[in-house]
């Protein structure tokens, strides 16, 4: 549980939302909700329960214009849209993985 809220607590707030609509600031405003469902599932992830992901794995790429009118492909930006449960999988994974090669302390 305290690690979660960890993961959670680290997400940034003003980052747009992926597929599925939710942003880290809907997990911190909401957390008491949403907690034991996101726990439940992180679990079944854990235990190796969890059925096919193809959906959550998916990302939408949109690009952004850089200026007013953009012509040329460098005239935009790109950016990746990935579930926000994802986001909690991968950034829970990543802490775990940094603390494991540096001892007891955190890379992030």
């Amino acid at each position: 549980m305290e690690e979660m809220k960890h993961v959670v607590d680290e997400l940034p707030t003003e980052k747009a939302p992926g597929p599925d609509g939710f942003t880290g600031a809907f997990y911190k405003k909401c957390w008491h909700i949403v907690k034991g469902d996101v726990l439940a599932a992180m679990n079944c992830i854990h235990d190796l329960r969890a059925g096919p992901m193809g959906r959550m794995n998916g990302a939408n790429i949109i690009l952004i214009p850089k200026k007013d009118v953009a012509v040329h492909p460098y005239d935009f930006r790109p950016i990746s849209l990935i579930h926000s449960f994802a986001k909690l999988v991968t950034k829970t994974l990543a802490i775990r993985l940094s603390t494991d090669l540096a001892g007891t302390e955190r890379l992030y």
